[in-house]
């Protein structure tokens, strides 16, 4: 129990900072004040200047890259998944996968036209084309691993599906339901293929015990 409310301590107290923006920017936050209200509100104040290039979406922690995706609009989300594929096709060596890649069409996903048994139905074309790591890094992953800061590989994030063998966390961390710990997130939209589902869970980095959540099935 003393280990769990250690991890529980980590967690709350790492928050990392987004480009040009901190906890001193904005009145009543704190050491402790999670990166995803931190991103919220870096973003509410930055509107008209979001990133809406790949490139610049990189530089961002995946708390702020939530919050930066659920205040674009589609056509600015097509944009930045058509890098994203872009730039994954160039990697493979297979000519039926870079077309796959090439061609997802991306705006009947993202616009909102598909129902949810077409992405199912498309997700599993992706998986027998791509296989799941490269699924994963294709359709899971927009912009890829996020940079670690200060050395710090804590992760705090409601960017997770519990139970869900592709779209789990990145950096050593695990998926574990909000229940289980505490729904720090308030956004938690941006998870699953194309980010196109609700997250479930808090993706947590512990490097002493690898505890899992006895609601978690993996």
């Amino acid at each position: 129990m003393n280990t769990l409310f250690q991890i529980v301590a980590l967690a709350t107290a790492a928050v990392w900072p987004g480009p040009a923006s901190h906890v001193d920017q904005f009145p009543g936050a704190s050491a402790v004040t999670p990166e995803c209200v931190l991103a919220e509100a870096w973003v509410e104040a930055n509107l008209d200047a979001l990133p809406t290039t790949l490139e610049a979406y990189r530089d961002y922690s995946i708390p702020y890259r939530n919050a930066i995706y659920s205040a674009l609009g589609v056509e600015a989300r097509v944009s930045l998944w058509r890098e994203h594929l872009r730039a994954v096709a160039d990697e493979v060596t297979s000519p039926k996968q870079r077309r796959f890649l090439q061609t997802a069409p991306l705006e009947f996903y993202l616009g909102g036209i598909a129902s949810e048994s077409e992405v199912a139905a498309f997700e599993e074309e992706a998986v027998a084309i791509l296989g799941k790591e490269l699924t994963r890094s294709a359709f899971y992953s927009l912009g890829g691993p996020a940079p670690v800061q200060d050395g710090n590989n804590q992760l705090i994030d409601c960017s997770c599906r519990v139970g869900h063998d592709i779209a789990d966390c990145s950096g050593g961390s695990r998926c574990y339901s909000h229940i289980w710990i505490f729904d720090l997130c308030r956004n938690v939209n941006n998870c699953g293929f194309l980010d196109l589902f609700e997250c479930t869970g808090v993706c947590i980095y512990n490097p002493l015990d690898p505890i899992r959540n006895p609601g978690d099935p993996n």
